[in-house]
């Protein structure tokens, strides 16, 4: 996509040799012979520390909408696949680089320069589709079984280590447990069969859910191409998932099978790589801006501009730009979204809160926008009411901890300490740190002194954590 071309970026692999995983669990790890209960209970395993680490060495991207994005249409292709009811978790790395990862129990990145070269939303979900097959065939958890030898704590240290080297030399140095150089990149590295199963798997998988299959053949066209012409990135992409001529044979047989299917993108693709694209710039805003000045005829590109202008504190120019953008699409709920945001940053609270109170009324079921709205009220002295409307929604995000924090800061705010603690245990235990959980339930318990059945509920969770 032209409009984002000017974020490129050469990945970096390098050979990390310290440890830092002293503090997992030291499991060995018996995928192939063990029962199907065990196995599944590693993966979790493997899971929860793989996506722990990740979190704390990589940039995830933060913006709810894209996550939101992201998420559902991930969600709407596990549909199709061979494990609907299973959990999956897509992500976004903040890195302009070309790359996405299927890592162990559902956990799948996808990179947000990957985000911006995909030139159509079927491309995009091409991606996501071929790393939910590795997925749903449990390509990486074999590759692992292979490594009889190894622990559960020296597998995650590599595993991490593999993703992590690609986006941060520095971050990956320090990740690796005792391996040899390079061998971490073992389990990404998937053979031909791997990524043949992959492709056949994730055509389907993309056919049946809607999408044009050619958007397969089509993405890993356009990274050789480029690839071997401007060096543009997509190096560790390829090199994880090596295309062939003969692979890409194949991939155009299937596709040629399988029935034509015409699918028109969502304008809402064309809007979140806007914000992914102003997010990787957002400390050159200015710049962007000259950039789109001279592309501004498409909604992308008019929508980023005003991004740009809102993040370059510039707020006639933004409030102007997607007030035309509102009387073009008036039911395009991210614009009235940005409106709101941009009413706040230039200090028109009154006006900002009139504005979400209205969108709201009639999306309140919208995740971004109960993140976004409940985030504005309690940064503008309006914690009661921020936690009361969280608080309606507990039962949906119960095990999202970008929600649970939001809520946490809301009940801390609005002098709620008993629940605030007890929202602040749920995040740890979520996390996989009941030592913390612990502390943060017996600070509640302090203010829960005259209320027995709060007092008998927490005591009783301690004592479950505690293990005692």
């Amino acid at each position: 996509m032209e409009l984002f071309s000017c974020y490129k970026k050469t990945l970096m692999v390098v050979c990390c040799t310290a440890i830092c995983s002293a503090t997992l669990a030291y499991t060995p790890l018996s995928y192939q012979n063990a029962s199907s209960s065990h196995t599944s209970q590693q993966e979790r395993e493997l899971g929860a520390q793989f996506i722990r680490m990740i979190q704390k060495n990589l940039p995830i991207l933060s913006d709810p909408i894209v996550n939101d994005y992201i998420q559902n249409l991930g969600f709407k292709l596990v549909s199709y696949s061979s494990k609907p009811s299973k959990h999956y978790q897509f992500f976004v790395i903040r890195d302009p680089g070309i790359n996405a990862f299927a890592g162990p129990d559902g956990y799948i990145g996808i990179n947000a320069g990957l985000i911006l070269k995909a030139q159509s939303e079927s491309e995009l979900a091409a991606v996501i589709a071929h790393e939910l097959a590795h997925s749903t065939q449990k390509h990486l958890m074999q590759s692992i079984a292979k490594q009889k030898k190894l622990q559960i704590a020296s597998i995650v240290a590599m595993l991490a280590a593999a993703v992590v080297a690609t986006q941060s030399p520095e971050a990956g140095t320090g990740l690796l447990a005792s391996a040899t150089a390079g061998s971490y990149q073992y389990f990404f590295n998937y053979s031909r069969e791997y990524e043949k199963d992959a492709d056949r798997i994730g055509i389907q998988i993309l056919s049946d859910a809607g999408f044009n299959p050619e958007g397969m053949p089509s993405l890993l066209r356009l990274m050789l191409k480029e690839d071997r012409l401007n060096d543009l990135g997509f190096s560790e992409y390829l090199r994880t998932h090596p295309v062939t001529e003969s692979r890409l044979a194949d991939v155009n047989s299937r596709v040629a099978n399988l029935p034509k299917k015409k699918y028109i993108d969502r304008t809402e693709f064309r809007l979140i790589q806007a914000r992914v694209a102003v997010d990787l710039s957002s400390s050159k805003p200015q710049k962007l801006m000259r950039q789109l000045q001279l592309k501004k005829n498409s909604i992308g590109a008019q929508y980023a501009y005003t991004l740009a202008a809102m993040v370059a504190g510039q707020y006639k120019i933004a409030e102007n730009t997607i007030n035309k953008l509102i009387k073009k699409r008036p039911a395009q709920l991210l614009f009235k979204m940005t409106l709101a945001e941009i009413q706040a940053k230039n200090n028109q609270i009154k006006s900002a809160q009139n504005t979400y109170a209205r969108i709201y009324k009639y999306n309140s079921d919208y995740y971004p926008l109960l993140m976004q709205y409940g985030y504005f009220l309690l940064t503008n002295s309006k914690a009661k009411q921020a936690m009361k409307m969280l608080e309606e929604h507990v039962g949906d995000y119960s095990n999202d901890t970008r929600y649970l924090a939001l809520l946490s800061r809301a009940q801390g705010k609005s002098k709620n300490l008993v629940h605030a603690y007890q929202t602040r245990a749920k995040i740890y235990i979520l996390t996989g740190n009941k030592k913390a959980a612990v502390q943060q339930l017996k600070l509640a318990l302090q203010f829960a002194k005259h209320d027995a059945y709060i007092s008998t509920l927490i005591k009783a969770k301690i004592k479950e954590l505690s293990g005692k």
